[in-house]
């Protein structure tokens, strides 16, 4: 089994992905059992570590997530707020 001390850093973040894609997954597994929902995209963005398009897509879709709370609360915390995603993904000039 792998020490996860010995990781390098590029590891230590794919496995940080891979982990709020597992979050998720059982936060729409709570929510609606075997439908797919706006989260799904997200989850497949991050377990692709294609971070930049689960933020864009958390960015356009974001105000669906008022029926997941929970799932807001993480999304906002680990990959930012609708202000922070647009200060990021769209800087002022």
């Amino acid at each position: 089994m792998e020490n996860p001390e010995q990781r390098s850093p590029e590891q230590k973040e794919l496995a940080h992905w891979e982990a709020l894609a597992d979050q998720l997954e059982k936060i729409q597994e709570t929510l609606s059992p075997g439908r797919p929902t706006n989260i799904s995209t997200i989850i497949t963005f991050l377990r692709r570590n294609e971070i930049q398009n689960a933020k864009a897509k958390y960015l356009n879709d974001g105000d669906k997530f008022y029926q997941y709370p929970e799932a807001k609360e993480l999304l906002d915390k680990e990959l930012g707020t609708f202000e922070q995603l647009m200060d990021e993904l769209y800087p002022p000039k």
